[in-house]
Order: C-alpha cells, then sequence, then structure tokens
C-alpha cells in the first residue's frame, strides 16, 4: 500500500478550518496520516487527534522569516521547508498538501493516481478564459500564478527532491506579496515549475481543488445526497476568502458569483458556514497573529518587516529575532546610507527613502533636509510607526542643526491664515521645519493647509496636537474648506479609504469625507462642532425614510460599492436591513477604519435591535 502524509500549515486563528479539514480527511482517507505544522505557536495535540509539528522544528531559518514576512507570506513559504522535513523524517511514499480551508466531499483518487506516475502534481487556477472586467479574471490570475497552490502533492522521488531544494531556494527570502516586482507568495514560482521539472502534471479533474477561480466553467449539484461536478464526484472544495459570518458570500476575494439561496452553491457554503462554527471559529478567529508585534510589544509593520528582510539577504545576524535589540537595530543609523546624507538615517528611514527611489525611478531628493523631510511627512503612510519617527528626530537633533530656524532668517513670517497653535508645535518641532519650511507656510495656502491637514491627523492621533484647540477657528471656515482640510487628514495619516477602489473620484472623495467624520475625525479628537459639519450630509437621511431602520447615505455607499454585501443583504426587506447593520456594526467598522464607539452614540435605536 502507497504511504501517504497529508499535511496542512495554519496559524493559531485557522484552527477551526483545520479541524473541519482533518474530520473530512478521516472520513474519506481513515488509513493515512495526517500533520499540522503551527506556524504561530504551539497547539494541544488532543484537541485535534493528529501530530503537530511546531514550525521552528522544520528548519532553522523559518524564525527569521517570521520576523520579515507577514502572515500570509510566512504561512506560503513554510510549504517546501514542510515538505522537505516530511520526506526526511517519515520517508513516506508521498506527500499532499491541503490549505487548511478545504474540505474533502470523496477520496482524492485522482491525485492518488496522477502520483503513480508523475513526481509532482499542481491544479490550475482557471478552466476557461475569464476575459471580462470581473474579478477574478485572466489578468488577475496572472497577476497571482496560473497554479493554485492551496492544493500540491509530491511523490519521493530525486526530481521532486530538486523541486523542493529550488523552490525553498526562492521562498526564503521571495515569498512576497509585491505584484509590481512580479511576485505573490509562493504561487508565481510554481508557473515554472512544470517546465523545470520535467515530472510534472497539471491535474485538470473538475473535482479536484473547485473554488471561486474555476467555478465559472463548472456546474456544481447534488445527486442522491453526493456532490458532483460537471457529473463527477466533488474531491474537494478550497473555500478561499469565505466567511460564515457572510455565507451567501462565496470569497471577498471575487465579485463573479452571487448564488441564490436555493442554488446548490449556496446550500454548500451555507453547511460549511455551519461546520467551521461548530468547530470553534468564534474563539479561533479572534486569536491574534503570533509574530504581530516584537517582545518588547512593538508592532511589526510591513517597512519593519522589509527593513530586516533587506539585511536578511546580505546575511545579517539575527540571533533573537523577536527581542528588544531588533527594535534597536530597526531605529539605530544605518551605515549603508548614502554617505551624501548627514546625519545617517535610521534603517526604517533608509529602507522607505530605498523604496521611494526605486518606486520614482530616480532620487526625489537633493539634499538631507529633503530626504528626512519626505520621511517626516509621508513615513506614517509607509508604515513608520510613532517609534521609528521619534528615532529619526533624534537623530536629526543629535547630529544635524538643532532648528532650521538657527540657520535661516529671523526676520519670517506665516500666512495669515496659519492658526496659532499649529505655529506653536512647528517651532517646537525641528522634524516638522524640515517637512514644512517656512518659505512655503509663508506664501502658499495650499502648503499652510497640509499642515494644518498634519495637525489634525498624524500628530493628533499621535497625542502630539489637540484638535480641540482650532475649534473657534475650524467654525469660521467655510463648508467646502473644512472638508478640504479633513481629506487631507486622512490622506496625510494614511488612513485607508472607505470602500474598494473607485472609477469616479467624486465618489472617491465622498468616501473621504465619512472617512474623516466618522473615523479620523473622533479617534483624533476633533471638536464636535466641526465632526457635526462633517457628519450632516451623511446623516441627514436618517429617520425621514419611510421604511424604518433605513441606512445612513455614508452606510448606503459602503453597500452599493460591494457586490458581496449586496448580495449577502437585501436592503429591500426590514430583515436584510437589519443584517446590514449588524455587520456594519460589528465587523463593517473595523474593516473600513470607522469609530465603532461614535456609530454606537449616534445610532441607539439600530444598536438596541441588533443586540
Amino acid at each position: 500500500m502507497v504511504e501517504i502524509i497529508f499535511f496542512t500549515i495554519i496559524s493559531r486563528n485557522y484552527a477551526a478550518q483545520a479541524r473541519v479539514l482533518l474530520k473530512s480527511l478521516a472520513t474519506f482517507h481513515p488509513t493515512h496520516r495526517f500533520l499540522i505544522i503551527a506556524a504561530d505557536g504551539d497547539l494541544d495535540e488532543s484537541e485535534f487527534g493528529v501530530a503537530i509539528v511546531n514550525a521552528n522544528n522544520i528548519c532553522g531559518d523559518v524564525k527569521l522569516m517570521s520576523l520579515y514576512y507577514d502572515a500570509v507570506e510566512y504561512n506560503t513559504a513554510l510549504k517546501p521547508f514542510a515538505f522537505r522535513y516530511i520526506f526526511q523524517q517519515f520517508e513516506p511514499d508521498a506527500v499532499v498538501y491541503l490549505d487548511p480551508d478545504i474540505e474533502l466531499f470523496a477520496p482524492l483518487e485522482p491525485v492518488i493516481d496522477a502520483l503513480s506516475e508523475v513526481d509532482i502534481v499542481v491544479t490550475p487556477h482557471l478552466a476557461t478564459s475569464l476575459s471580462d472586467d470581473a474579478v477574478p479574471n485572466d489578468l488577475t490570475i496572472l497577476r497571482s500564478g496560473a497554479y493554485n497552490l492551496g492544493f500540491l502533492a509530491l511523490r519521493r522521488a530525486k526530481e521532486s527532491a530538486s523541486f523542493l531544494d529550488w523552490w525553498a531556494d526562492k521562498c526564503q527570502f521571495e515569498c512576497r506579496v509585491d505584484f509590481a516586482a512580479g511576485l505573490f507568495t509562493d504561487q508565481r514560482w510554481i508557473d515554472l515549475a512544470p517546465s523545470l521539472f520535467a515530472k510534472s502534471a497539471i491535474l485538470r479533474d473538475p473535482g479536484v481543488n473547485l473554488a471561486y477561480w474555476n467555478l465559472p466553467a463548472r456546474c456544481l449539484e447534488r445527486v442522491d445526497g453526493q456532490w458532483k461536478v460537471d457529473g463527477r464526484p466533488l474531491r474537494f472544495f478550497h473555500f478561499s476568502g469565505f466567511s460564515p459570518w457572510r455565507p451567501q458570500v462565496l470569497s471577498k476575494y471575487q465579485n463573479r458569483l452571487w448564488p441564490n439561496k436555493d442554488d446548490p452553491l449556496a446550500v454548500l457554503l451555507a453547511e460549511y458556514a455551519a461546520a467551521l462554527l461548530a468547530a470553534g471559529y468564534q474563539a479561533a478567529s479572534s486569536i491574534p497573529y503570533g509574530f504581530e508585534r516584537l517582545d518588547d510589544g512593538r508592532r511589526l509593520t510591513g517597512l519593519m518587516r522589509r527593513t530586516v528582510l533587506t539585511e536578511a539577504r546580505r546575511g545579517g545576524d539575527f540571533t533573537d529575532p523577536f527581542s528588544a535589540r531588533t527594535s534597536t537595530w530597526l531605529d539605530a543609523p544605518d551605515p549603508r546610507a548614502s554617505p551624501s546624507l548627514s546625519p545617517r538615517p535610521s534603517r526604517i528611514m533608509n529602507q522607505f527613502l530605498s523604496e521611494l527611489e526605486a518606486g520614482a525611478g530616480y532620487q526625489p531628493w537633493t539634499s538631507t533636509e529633503e530626504a528626512f523631510a519626505l520621511f517626516f511627512r509621508h513615513g506614517a503612510g509607509q508604515g513608520a510607526d510613532s517609534a521609528s519617527l521619534t528615532a529619526a528626530r533624534a537623530l536629526w537633533d543629535s547630529e544635524g542643526p538643532s532648528s532650521l530656524l538657527s540657520s535661516a532668517n529671523s526676520n519670517f513670517v506665516f500666512r495669515a491664515d496659519m492658526p496659532d497653535p499649529c505655529q506653536q508645535l512647528w517651532l517646537a518641532r525641528a522634524d516638522l521645519q524640515i517637512a514644512f519650511p517656512i518659505d512655503q507656510l509663508g506664501v502658499s495656502e495650499e502648503r499652510v493647509d497640509e499642515f494644518i491637514a498634519h495637525c489634525l491627523g498624524v500628530e493628533a492621533l499621535r497625542g502630539k496636537f489637540d484638535p480641540k484647540q482650532l475649534e473657534a477657528w475650524l467654525s469660521g471656515l467655510t463648508s467646502a474648506r473644512l472638508q478640504l482640510l479633513a481629506r487631507q487628514a486622512v490622506n496625510d495619516d494614511g488612513a485607508p479609504r472607505l470602500g474598494r477602489p473607485l472609477g469616479a473620484q467624486a465618489r472617491a472623495s465622498l468616501h473621504i469625507d465619512a472617512m474623516a467624520a466618522f473615523g479620523l475625525g473622533p479617534r483624533a479628537g476633533w471638536p464636535d462642532s466641526a465632526l457635526a459639519r462633517l457628519r450632516a450630509p451623511w446623516l441627514e437621511r436618517l429617520g425621514q425614510e419611510r421604511l424604518p431602520l433605513t441606512p445612513p447615505a455614508f452606510a448606503l455607499q459602503i453597500w452599493r460599492d460591494r457586490p458581496d454585501l449586496q448580495s449577502a443583504f437585501d436592503l429591500d426587506k426590514i430583515t436584510g436591513r437589519l443584517g446590514f447593520l449588524r455587520w456594519l456594526l460589528r465587523s463593517g467598522a473595523n474593516e473600513y477604519g470607522l469609530h465603532t464607539p461614535t456609530l454606537r452614540q449616534l445610532l441607539p435605536f439600530w444598536e438596541s435591535l441588533i443586540v
């Protein structure tokens, strides 16, 4: 009998999905072994009834990988190392990887049959060309990879060993989500596998790895209690991007298929949602990612991880990657920075400047002052945290001029429309003097507005500026200028815009207004009078509609831009409106960066019904 080991890789918040997968494997492959690779912390084997291997044990490099990769990148980068570990430790005839958000509905006979003839088995994303504007389409698949790596099967052989060595080498440093560089985690590399490794096969059985990307070309049905695809058994379904809180929505990654409640697909989704909830999804999904912070509590951002990755590629030594030493290292002057910069920027700042230069195609600064100014103004939006900005200010203060005013003409003046509290903050902070030069603040209304927006956004969120100082000044502004400042503050903070990318700039502007009124504004402590003026256009319909529980305009804007929400919540029915408002208060607010306490305060009637 052929010995096959199945395995999956999970962070702890995917424990419920793993339980459902494991139960289905035990049903259809009870004699084969199953392993779980625990990516971000130990799991209790007694809860799963199978062997669990901590990812740190599969390869000496993975601890550092967990520092420079985010959760998705890290979990996918582990695959070649996990395959190699399982082959070496247990010497099975074959190893099959399955993503945790998969459920089996029949034995994987086509996979086993293929492994009797070849060493590497993959499945394609597309079963037919999708050339329209819906997602996914041919272009999105080109970006993400021709083959879906939620499934991969390897036979123990010389060629598969060579493949794993090659793939592991790529995934060690190049398993990133970076579409501009042609990378999407581990998947884009596998586009090369069938041409580089002759004993590869593309398995096109319609029942293997059925998911949102190939469903447009398939016919799913249930016949005598058995799931069929194009008349053949459904072997397994890949529920990528699925949430049991929205069982009517196939995947958050697509807008092509919206099943009616009686469709076979809707039944399948509802049953999987129930299985996840029964497996403890609610508790498991709330577990934070284990490699989200350094040991000193500092939250890792993408910019910080990429700074470490740059050094790791050069062979940098990170003996204890998550210790406080890493935090100190990130904020220390970078000895590899351009010698023309004095003081030398920190490592995080130099990573920011390097990425900025690569994106621009040229060096977008000509002096140290301009380089620091770019970081102080735009670093936060690119992943510079408060500590890294403070460290950059300290470098400037210790090695650069204590203040630009010391070398500038003392006969300077601000524009008359610059409020005094903002002037005082500028005078006290050398980094702001660098980012917003006095010659511009003295003549440019546009630059003054940018600085005021910076005070209301970045500085207010960090507790460095009290927006209530500007209450009288803001009350004297026209509504148009107040909205302009609010939009600039949202963008300056790097906060997410509401909704999905929009083609019409006017609609995008409406989203920014709502973000300021119901997100950044209340979080940063803007005066109530200013918030009331910003909210008025969005709340004017509240309580005036014929139908009860009508969402205000900003919530309707979200719903109109989201086909998945339109499918999940029929706003012509009171039950649909109630469900949509429940989603908004419970999870939508977090998804869009809205201020939940503000929503609860504004909408007490909704809240009383929802709870």
